[in-house]
């Protein structure tokens, strides 16, 4: 049994254990696997990353440029942190978006992840797009 005069001190150890484990996947990791790892250490912990805005935004740019736009959807549930990309690149990643039907999920994604529309001469020129407007 733990007396009552240490749960603080347990509560604040185990927060602290938490937040090392995120440092970890912040600065050196990038698995599939850990993603989900991040989400469920959080949702068992109910303990929220305190990791600099830097160093997510970090984890951004290696993730987006790549399309590994799943993973930094991830990582803004993780931190309520969303990214800060390049319009051009996030209006480009739609063009691509449109070569293949299968790749509209990504698109989808892609305006969760940045809040960021396809533009209307895009929409008039790739009518597909239109469900994200």
């Amino acid at each position: 049994m733990i007396p009552k005069d240490n749960v603080a001190y347990l509560q604040s150890a185990l927060d602290a254990d938490v937040q090392t484990a995120y440092k970890e996947f912040f600065h050196n990791c990038s698995t599939p696997n850990a993603f989900d790892c991040m989400l469920r250490l959080k949702e068992l912990t109910g303990v929220r990353p305190k990791v600099g805005k830097r160093a997510i935004q970090k984890k951004y740019d290696e993730l987006v440029p790549k399309g590994m736009i799943m993973h930094a959807l991830k990582v803004k549930e993780l931190t309520g942190i969303a990214p800060h990309v390049d319009e051009r690149w996030v209006q480009l990643f739609y063009k691509n978006c449109t070569d293949d039907d299968d790749n509209m999920k990504y698109a989808v994604m892609l305006k969760e992840l940045t809040g960021i529309r396809p533009s209307k001469a895009f929409l008039k020129k790739y009518p597909k797009l239109e469900a994200l407007e």
